[in-house]
């Protein structure tokens, strides 16, 4: 009779997966079998290695490396048949590969001791135990394989202190089961007291050689309780045992940053090839790339990095705001205005993206524009809303709008105020400094049309130009710097007002 996945597996279909990602690995080599063993069937001990070790590679996405070791091994190896099925990443398929094994083998106890595995992991008591019945019969006085399931079905039912027990109880007996270790060090965490979880997952590293998640599991742990810094050496140790795990990658690159960020950086890149997408990761990256660029092609490296964090994050203004800094300290004005646009889309009073464009519009001669965006930028830097910005950046944009302000001779101190006439007679004078300046290198004067909104105490909100014959672009600016720190009497309203230099 042909081998069938039982109904009841069907309806317990939603039983979690393990993750499985495959990492680079050398040529698959056989897994060997001890001499001692080989007249055996299987061997307990080897049985109990085997669960730490699928246990231990589904937390660092290494299932699929593992399960090339065990399928490399001669057909004929039970320990490799074991090993092979226990380390499919879908316990569905566990389940079947245990399933049809046993009815193609009853006397070897795979099939039993992989449905008692799986059973478990499904939370499923009756079914585990029947399982786990079998299994021990047929390991005989070596049983230490069928506590790791009970230990674990405990566990994972509710009763972590009931597992905790049985794990002492069964390391009596059988102290050499790297299993048994394992699932303790799990049961004690779920506890929650977290002395006693380090004191576990330090004691299972001593006895599973070679644990990847004993030495990641305690790094979280001493994050948690002292801090980033001091779990920089766990972490450490825990990716020379799986070089490609990306949230390792990202935590100990958490760890080591502000104290050594050339290593810190190397590690997010790292995380990044190694397949981290998240927001935070490539924020971070970039964020520390940038701090970091000396050339062009750095500064593009940490571009790269805040592009990405903006696909991760397309409603988050940060990574957006990181793309604009980056793409001016390349001085891509060009870049930076586009990104700093889309920056504002989102934050409209964003003071960075206001600098960049300002930057761009002098850049490109824009002078009208670059007095609206440094003023708002300033109104911004006054209220304290400095996103971050470093005391050197924000004097020097102070210093540029300053510069512009001197340019346009434009006096702060005296802006117009009163009546709408009274406002364009004291803009006009204003311009006149200037105006005679601009005369000299014959620029024609003229009429200028200009329509100013006000809000409810007459403070000048927004100027535009709207036609006019002067054309120099500094007048045209100036009449705008010069209007926009006026205030007029008279409440909300819109005016249409006509300057006239001639």
């Amino acid at each position: 009779m042909s081998a069938r996945l039982p109904l009841l597996v069907v309806l317990n279909g939603l039983a979690l997966a393990v993750a499985c990602a495959s990492t680079p690995t050398p040529k698959p080599t056989a897994v060997v079998v001890d001499d001692a063993a080989a007249d055996e069937d299987v061997n307990s001990a080897r049985l109990c290695r085997i669960i730490a070790d699928v246990d231990d590679a589904a937390t660092r996405a290494g299932l699929g490396a593992l399960r090339q070791r065990f399928d490399a091994a001669p057909a004929t190896d039970r320990h490799a048949v074991f090993g092979a099925a226990l380390a499919l990443s879908k316990l569905e398929d566990r389940f079947r590969a245990f399933h049809e094994d046993g009815a193609a083998h009853p006397d070897s106890p795979v099939g039993a001791l992989g449905e008692c595995l799986v059973y478990a992991d499904w939370k499923l008591r009756n079914e585990s135990q029947q399982a786990c019945n079998r299994a021990r019969n047929l390991l005989g006085e070596h049983i230490a394989p069928v506590d790791v399931a009970q230990v674990k079905l405990l566990a994972r039912t509710g009763d972590p202190a009931g597992a905790v027990a049985a794990a002492d109880l069964a390391l009596q007996k059988a102290p050499g089961c790297e299993a048994l270790h394992l699932a303790r060090a799990f049961a004690v965490a779920s506890l929650g007291d977290v002395e006693a979880s380090k004191a576990a997952w330090g004691a299972a590293s001593e006895k599973v050689a070679g644990c990847f998640v004993c030495s990641l599991e305690r790094a979280k742990l001493l994050e948690s309780t002292e801090g980033r810094a001091a779990a920089a050496g766990e972490y450490e140790r825990a990716l020379k045992l799986a070089p490609d795990h990306a949230d390792t990658l990202r935590r100990f690159a958490a760890s080591v940053a502000g104290v050594d960020d050339v290593r810190a950086l190397s590690a997010y890149s790292a995380a990044v090839d190694a397949g981290a997408k998240d927001f935070a990761t490539l924020t971070a990256a970039s964020r520390l790339a940038g701090r970091l660029a000396l050339t062009p092609e750095q500064v593009d490296k940490a571009l790269s990095f805040a592009r990405r964090a903006v696909d991760a994050g397309k409603t988050d203004p940060d990574a957006r705001r990181l793309v604009v800094q980056l793409a001016m300290k390349k001085g891509d004005h060009a870049a930076a205005e586009t990104a700093a646009r889309a920056l504002l889309d989102l934050v409209p009073d964003d003071v960075v993206g206001h600098i960049a464009l300002a930057r761009a519009a002098m850049e490109t001669g824009r002078l009208e524009q670059a007095v609206v965006h440094y003023d708002l930028a300033q109104a911004e830097l006054s209220a304290g809303r400095t996103a971050g910005l470093d005391e050197g950046t924000v004097s020097a944009v102070r210093a540029e709008r300053q510069g512009l302000l001197a340019q346009l001779m434009v006096d702060e101190a005296t802006p117009p105020s009163g009546s709408a006439d009274s406002v364009v007679k004291v803009t006009q004078r204003g311009l006149q400094k200037l105006w005679k300046e601009r005369v000299k290198q014959n620029v024609s004067g003229g009429t200028l049309t200009v329509v100013v909104e006000t809000d409810a105490s007459g403070a000048v909100v927004e100027v535009l130009v709207k036609e006019g014959e002067v054309k120099d672009a500094a007048l045209r600016a100036a009449t705008v710097a010069w209007l926009r720190r006026a205030n007029i009497k008279g409440g909300a309203r819109r005016y249409t007002l006509d300057l006239s230099l001639l």
